[in-house]
């Protein structure tokens, strides 16, 4: 067998364990999704949640019923019962040069695993834990996020005005 036979059946190989490894991972991750997947947690009435104002200006919101306030920080999620997933524990960002910041998007379950989605930022000079950093924006698609005024994700667009007023502009698009 030449080197040129012996490189291309190396490669062969090392492709069908690549993909064996894929597949098999693709299976357990399957299997695990369908045991501890995420699911809607059970809806929580706007009345039971206890916002400490309705005025939106408040910058209050709720997941899951867990108050919180913008600004709000990764331990204060982790303290509404969130746990950062894996790759993202312990981590350590950057501290910013005035002009650029750093940022991370990360993910976090709670025990009824309810994922939300967010970026972690670090507005500071110094470098701190992630769980000491900002949250810029959050994702929350099987969470319940409700504002202190009562919208919510699945408020529609009559329920959206009725709360919030007309806007003062539309914008069509393209």
């Amino acid at each position: 067998m030449t080197k040129k036979e012996r490189r291309a059946r190396l490669l062969i190989a090392g492709g069908l364990v690549c993909a064996f490894v894929c597949f098999v991972g693709w299976v357990v991750w399957s299997l695990y999704m369908a045991e501890n997947g995420n699911h809607k947690p059970e809806a929580i009435a706007y009345e039971e949640i206890v916002f400490t104002s309705k005025d939106i200006s408040s910058l209050e919101f709720a997941l899951n019923g867990q108050v919180l306030t913008f600004p709000t920080t990764v331990k204060e999620l982790e303290d509404a019962g969130y746990t950062l997933d894996v790759p993202y524990q312990n981590e350590v960002l950057q501290g910013s040069n005035g002009t650029v910041y750093c940022a991370v998007n990360c993910s976090a379950r709670n025990g009824e695993g309810s994922m939300i989605r967010f970026s972690a930022c670090n507005l500071s000079k110094e470098s701190k834990p992630i769980e000491e950093c900002e949250i810029e924006n959050i994702s929350a698609e099987d969470a319940l996020f409700i504002l202190c005024n009562g919208v919510s994700l699945e408020s529609s667009y009559e329920e959206v005005i009725a709360i919030m007023g007309e806007p003062d502009e539309y914008e069509e698009e393209g």
